[in-house]
């Protein structure tokens, strides 16, 4: 069952362009390509979000996020780590979740991501949950307070002037 968004299907890319049987039971129209297929895939258009299956052994997802700029890239890990989903997410991810997710729970992650939402797996949502929580206690307000870079007033006496035609400086 496509989402309500974007007209197109969905693409999965993985290293022999094969569809898993859950990922079709999500999908119906769902196309497969390999990894180096990716780019020509999303530029024939009609790609409703790029789902990237992402091996155990180390890969560089980097060469994919980027070829799939003009649509959603969600990332399907085999064994989920909290490291290589905020990798993901820096690369540009919209989406993280297991490879063996099943059907139900991605066709919820393309509703999410296809309404412009971020999909953020249960361990780092509750990380973030922390922090954030944490950020907000008077005792990481104090914390974020004293990190905070100084003012322009409290730098400004650090600052030397040059002779004419030399450049300013710090003064230590």
């Amino acid at each position: 069952m496509p989402t309500r968004t974007t007209p197109g299907t969905h693409l999965f890319v993985s290293a022999a362009g094969d569809v898993l049987d859950r990922w079709r039971r999500a999908f119906p129209s769902a196309r497969g390509a390999a990894y180096g297929g990716a780019a020509k895939a999303v530029a024939a258009g009609r790609v409703q979000a790029l789902w990237l299956h992402v091996p155990d052994d180390p890969f560089d997802a980097a060469q994919v996020l980027a070829c799939a700029l003009p649509v959603p890239v969600i990332v399907l890990a085999d064994r989920p780590r909290e490291q290589e989903a905020l990798e993901a997410f820096t690369g540009g991810a919209r989406g993280y979740c297991n490879t063996h997710a099943v059907p139900e729970l991605l066709q919820q992650v393309a509703s999410v991501v296809g309404a412009g939402g971020l999909w953020v797996g249960q361990p780092l949502a509750s990380r973030l949950e922390r922090a954030t929580a944490f950020l907000a206690s008077p005792r990481g307000r104090e914390r974020l307070r004293a990190a905070k870079a100084p003012s322009v007033h409290e730098f400004t006496p650090h600052l030397t002037s040059g002779a004419p035609g030399e450049p300013s400086g710090l003064r230590g």
